[in-house]
């Protein structure tokens, strides 16, 4: 009986993988017009409002389906693991679930990543207006995916470590600040570490330039 309902969970998380992609998609269209629209300079325009609204909205009901569907695959996945004898559940059943949980988590991050790339275009004056409700979007996605322990690495201010980041640019660092040396100054692309220290992504980093530290040094 017990195998029959988790048959039926299994396919309902399926359509349920589905939809998300589907809305992910739907998401990926809109923030590419929103941008289209921002350097077209049109980003005070009624129109823009409206695809701003829009993107809220969708944003908001693929996140939540998204949160859901990763907590509740995430504590069945859990279940099955302690029961795998009990249920009779071979390996490759247990793979399945542990697919569905890893593209739940992919679709998540895609998410910030797109949400940290309009951050990134938009101009002045659109983010002026829409940075609260853009940050209000990345920290709930962070936060879902913190509570199913896959946590952003934390990498700026700190020393630039090749096992954690990849370096594809330099700046030169401000007058009077803090010289730690070969510093993270940026994050171009988040990257991502499990709670038991597995690197699932590296970041995308901009550091300081170090002339002035490698003289002195040498």
């Amino acid at each position: 009986m017990e195998w029959v309902f988790w048959k039926k969970k299994r396919h309902s998380l399926d359509e349920q993988l589905g939809g998300i992609n589907q809305q992910i998609a739907e998401m990926k269209d809109g923030l590419t017009r929103l941008e289209d629209m921002s350097e077209a300079g049109v980003s005070q325009s009624a129109d823009f409002n409206a695809q701003i609204a829009k993107l809220a909205r969708l944003q908001y009901k693929s996140g939540q389906e998204i949160q859901a569907g990763l907590a509740g695959l995430h504590q069945m996945l859990g279940q099955v693991l302690e029961r795998q004898a009990e249920l009779a559940l071979d390996t490759a059943q247990v793979d399945v679930l542990n697919k569905q949980n890893e593209q739940l988590r992919a679709a998540l991050i895609d998410q910030l990543d797109e949400l940290d790339a309009v951050c990134a275009r938009l101009d002045a004056a659109a983010e002026h207006s829409w940075q609260t409700v853009l940050n209000q979007w990345r920290c709930r996605i962070s936060r879902a995916l913190a509570e199913v322990g896959i946590l952003e690495v934390e990498v700026v201010g700190k020393t630039f470590a090749p096992e954690i980041a990849e370096c594809v640019g330099t700046v030169i660092r401000p007058a009077g600040s803090p010289e730690i040396p070969y510093e993270v100054a940026e994050v171009l692309r988040r990257g991502f570490i499990t709670r038991d220290g597995v690197l699932l992504r590296k970041a995308q980093v901009v550091t300081y330039r170090e002339d002035h530290y490698e003289q002195k040094n040498s």
